[in-house]
Parts: C-alpha cells; structure tokens; sequence
C-alpha cells in the first residue's frame, strides 16, 4: 500500500504530467472505503485546490488566453447549479450504489483512455 502521501504523490504527478490525477484519487478512497459524502468533499477539495493552481500557471505559460477565459466563464452558472443539485442528491444514494457507480464511471474513463491511445 502506498498510504496518503504516495497516493497524493502519484495523483499528482499524474496530474501534472497529464493533466488527469483524479482517477488515482478515486481508486484510493474507494480502497479506503470512504462514505460518499466523506469521498466527495476529499474529491471536490483536491480537484479545487488543483485547479486552482495549475490555471494561473497555464495562463502565464500560454496554454490560456482570455478568450477561452470567457469561454469558460459561460459554462460556470451550469456548473455551480450542478454542484448544488449533487449536494442534495448524493445523501439521498445508498452507499452500495455509490461504490458501484463509481467503479462502473472509473471503468468508462479507463476505457475511454485507452480508445484515445489506440485510435
């Protein structure tokens, strides 16, 4: 097992390389058997704080301009609306279901990776 540090170590550098370390952040607290909510605070936390320091760093290196700012700026009423409705509907889900949907949207992204790699 590679305990808290390894996990945040390799989701991390996943992350930076590719820009997609969630998937090692899901496989980890599904391995520790976080409850829902506790599993989707840790995840909104880590995917915030994420986010949230690779975009200065994008913007000054280029890879985002102000038009792809307002761009995103359009989407962001959805999105906010989303996380709200995923605040009340996600303790309304019976933890098995979680787990299992969960590990059935990992298999998707795993599949769709590897569609990407090989077309």
């Amino acid at each position: 097992k590679i305990g808290d540090h390894g996990a945040g170590l390799l989701g991390g550098f996943i992350g930076g390389l590719i820009g997609m370390g969630a998937p090692v952040y899901v496989v980890y607290f599904m391995e520790k058997g976080l409850e829902n909510k506790v599993f989707r605070a840790n995840m909104l936390t880590i995917l915030f704080f994420s986010y949230l320091l690779r975009l200065p760093f994008s913007a000054s290196l280029g890879f985002i301009d102000t038009q792809m700012l307002w761009m995103a700026s359009y989407i962001l009423p959805a999105f906010l609306i989303t996380v709200f409705a995923a605040q009340k509907i996600h303790v309304k889900i019976p933890e098995k279901l979680f787990k299992h949907s969960t590990n059935g949207l990992l298999a998707l992204s795993a599949a769709s990776l590897l569609a990407k790699t090989i077309l």
